[in-house]
This record gives C-alpha cells, sequence and structure tokens, in this order.
C-alpha cells in the first residue's frame, strides 16, 4: 500500500497550487439544517417494543418488591411475634458441642492448622 504512493505524481503540483476556498460563515448551520432534513429511517416494531418494554418491565418489578416489602411489613407491624417463629424451628442439637470444640482449640495457632 504505501509503495502505491507517488510522490514525484503531478496531482500534488496541481494541488500545491490551487487556491484554498475560504469555508462560508453559515457553513455549519447549513450542514445541521441538510443532516436534520433527511428522512430518518423508520423503526422497527422490535425496537419501538423493547423501548417502551424493558422501562416498563423494570417499573413493574420495582412495584412488586415493593408490594412485597409492604407487606412483609405489615405482618410483622400485627404480628410481632412472626419474626421469632425463624427461631422456633431451629434446633440447636447440631451446635451442642460447639462449647467443646472451642475449648478444644483454644492453644491452636494459625500455623498449627494450615498445611
Amino acid at each position: 500500500m504505501k509503495d502505491d504512493f507517488d510522490h514525484n505524481d503531478p496531482l500534488w503540483e496541481l494541488l500545491g497550487k490551487a487556491t484554498a476556498s475560504p469555508a462560508s460563515p453559515f457553513f455549519s448551520r447549513d450542514v445541521i439544517r441538510a443532516i436534520r432534513n433527511q428522512e430518518s429511517p423508520r423503526e422497527s416494531l422490535f425496537a419501538t417494543f423493547f423501548r417502551w418494554a424493558i422501562p416498563a418491565g423494570a417499573v413493574a418489578a420495582l412495584a412488586l418488591v415493593l408490594s412485597v416489602s409492604l407487606e412483609v411489613k405489615d405482618e410483622m407491624t400485627t404480628n410481632p411475634l412472626a419474626a421469632t417463629d425463624f427461631y422456633e424451628t431451629v434446633t440447636f442439637s447440631e451446635v451442642a458441642g460447639l462449647e467443646d470444640l472451642v475449648a478444644s482449640s483454644a492453644g491452636w495457632t494459625w500455623d498449627d492448622v494450615a498445611p
């Protein structure tokens, strides 16, 4: 590609002799007007659907989360013992030996534990 460029091409001499024409003071305004006057392509039904479906879905999900959280909060205010129901279902037999485990590991250091 670099080899196709010829520095001795007569076109460069011709371009060097050409006078520069200044741009009109209203050039940028005319370009913007031409761009605005162009017809924009029609959006597809698929794009239009997703333009509105994604925000509507997010609003619906937010409303659902809000309504569920308000319902749970309402249940907690009407039944204050509902929060303690969880602890009634937990059996502590699994951690019954925890005190013995802590007592036996009192002299451990990380060097003893690490492989």
